[in-house]
């Protein structure tokens, strides 16, 4: 399990308390291999509004594209709020590679 990610991988997730460089995230692995990552979702709308703004920019200056602003996330956020919540994807592909000593779980059925 590695869990201490720099604040700019883990955008949307919550600023370690104990370490500003570092968000709530994590990812897990098996054997070297990537199964799940998640985070603590950052739940304030002006950090949220912020780091969004500052994505957008970065993305425009590196790609040379502009993205629209999640403008009803944003919205809701902001007049609804969120409560404390966390996240976790897993690659089911990738966890039936593991558990099944596959290669690749990838399989031809022809």
């Amino acid at each position: 399990l590695v869990n201490k990610f720099p604040k700019p991988i883990g955008q949307l997730a919550q600023v370690d308390s104990h370490d500003s460089r570092v968000s709530q995230r994590f990812e897990l692995f098996i054997n070297g291999q990537e199964i799940a990552n998640g985070y603590a979702e950052e739940t304030h709308f002006e950090k949220n509004k912020y780091t969004i703004e500052h994505h957008l920019i970065h993305k425009n200056d590196l790609y040379h594209y502009q993205l629209s602003e999640p403008n009803f996330f944003l919205n809701s956020l902001k007049h609804q709020g969120m409560q404390k919540c966390y996240g976790v994807a897993v690659g089911t592909e990738r966890l039936l590679q593991v558990l099944t000593r596959l290669n690749s779980a990838f399989l031809d059925f022809e």
